[in-house]
């Protein structure tokens, strides 16, 4: 919404600031898109297996 009355200086700057808001914006939405990328299918997950000696504990390890 611009403001009722506004002078060419003050409108410049409105645009400037806008302009200025803008860039960061779209910087922030880069990182975030970046960061979605990298870090996208690397789901980890931690099981804790119990068992006695001798269970198999290890070899279900080695099969995975």
């Amino acid at each position: 919404m611009l403001p009722p009355i506004e002078t060419p200086q003050q409108r410049d700057a409105r645009l400037e600031k806008e302009r200025e808001a803008k860039k960061v914006s779209d910087e922030i939405d880069e990182q975030l898109r970046m960061e979605a990328t990298l870090t996208k299918g690397k789901h980890e997950i931690r099981l804790l297996l119990l068992g006695q000696r001798e269970s198999g504990r290890s070899t279900l390890l080695k099969r995975g």
